[in-house]
């Protein structure tokens, strides 16, 4: 069996990352259990879905030490992305100009999302987000930060979001 890492991260190129891409695309082929996960309102349905399942026991196997609260996390958001956007980190994303010069994810919503601590209520935050970038998302960005959201992913997340912010959008 292989050896455990401390916890999985959802990057290109390592195992985790791979695992979580592979499962994504497959969910092509469960479309119900893509479709219950899209519609659960809490982490507690993730869990009874078995997708869920099918990519926890591939990451146990692929020697992940799993926090099932944050899997579910990731599990219920990743199901939501359509597109698979790796040109920009998701906060970027969020900072795009939409239309005028709003960006896609308003400042006030973004230091919402900055602020919340708990895996329930970031998973809310963030499901009430991903349909404002169009389900379009840098899927291992979301998951790894979604799987580790601390200080250091909200300072990131600040950083990215407010350097995409065309000045004139960031003016009361």
């Amino acid at each position: 069996m292989p050896e455990k890492s401390e916890w999985p991260r959802f990057k290109v190129g390592e195992k985790a990352g791979e695992v979580l891409s592979q499962w994504w695309r497959e969910l092509a082929d469960h479309r119900g259990d893509r479709a219950d996960l899209r519609r659960t309102a809490e982490l507690l349905d993730v869990i009874f879905n078995p997708a869920y399942h099918r990519l926890r026991v591939r990451l146990l196997a692929a020697g992940c030490n799993i926090n099932n609260e944050k899997l579910a996390v990731v599990t219920g958001l990743v199901a939501r992305v359509k597109e698979d956007n790796s040109a920009h980190p998701v906060a970027r994303q969020m900072a795009e100009i939409k239309s005028g010069d709003r960006p896609r994810v308003s400042e006030l919503r973004f230091r919402r999302l900055l602020e919340t601590k708990g895996s329930e209520e970031l998973f809310l935050v963030l499901v009430r987000a991903l349909p404002l970038v169009g389900d379009s998302a840098n899927l291992m960005d979301l998951a790894d930060s979604a799987y580790g959201w601390n200080d250091y992913q909200r300072k990131r997340w600040a950083l990215e979001y407010y350097s995409g912010l065309p000045e004139k959008a960031s003016k009361p």
